[in-house]
């Protein structure tokens, strides 16, 4: 063994796939799932989000958007713990292109993992300062605040710009996926 070189003896030579990322050419159908999936929910989220204050207060439309909207909220903060979870233990080697690139794509994917949990929780907190539980399935969360107004307005405004964001941001995403797939040339839309 060469001097000042460390030989493990007792370890297995297997490395931890946290710890090495791969490089895949297709993602596995739980992390398309998941990605998909997601992405169904928020435009569900986004599109009710704009129509439910709209909707007539007399009539069961109303309180059923308000419901739906809730519970998908909950479902969707939940989904982005099982989706974090995957990426952490199943880490993917970066993709084509110069290290800019790989940098924004990598800002961009935290970015959005950061609004998918932000929106929930601002959607929850102003549930809460409004004096409205947060329903999941037809369960009625505990409320986080109080009731206030001023809170619920800065909050429910704090939702929306959220909600913007996440179109955006995933406007820029599916953008930069496109340019890979037909500009680029590479591979990175095959495995999604």
């Amino acid at each position: 063994m060469p001097a000042g070189s460390r030989e493990k003896i007792d370890a297995p030579n297997v490395a931890s796939p946290c710890m090495n990322p791969t490089p895949l050419n297709r993602f596995p159908p739980l992390a398309q799932f998941l990605h998909w999936g997601m992405f169904v929910l928020l435009i569900v989220q986004w599109i009710d989000g704009k129509v439910m204050d709209g909707l007539p207060k007399p009539g069961a439309l109303r309180p059923f958007a308000f419901d739906m909207h809730e519970t998908i909220g909950v479902l969707v903060l939940l989904l982005v713990f099982v989706r974090l979870s995957w990426k952490i233990a199943h880490p993917v080697a970066a993709g084509p292109g110069p290290a800019w690139q790989q940098r924004a794509a990598a800002f961009t994917q935290w970015l959005l993992y950061a609004i998918m949990i932000a929106l929930p929780v601002t959607g929850y907190l102003t549930f809460s300062a409004q004096g409205h539980p947060t329903t999941f399935f037809g369960l009625d969360l505990p409320a986080a605040l109080a009731r206030d107004r001023a809170t619920a307005r800065s909050l429910k405004n704090v939702h929306e710009l959220l909600s913007d964001a996440l179109l955006i941001v995933v406007a820029l995403h599916a953008a930069a996926a496109l340019w890979h797939h037909f500009v680029a040339r590479d591979d990175t839309w095959s495995g999604r």
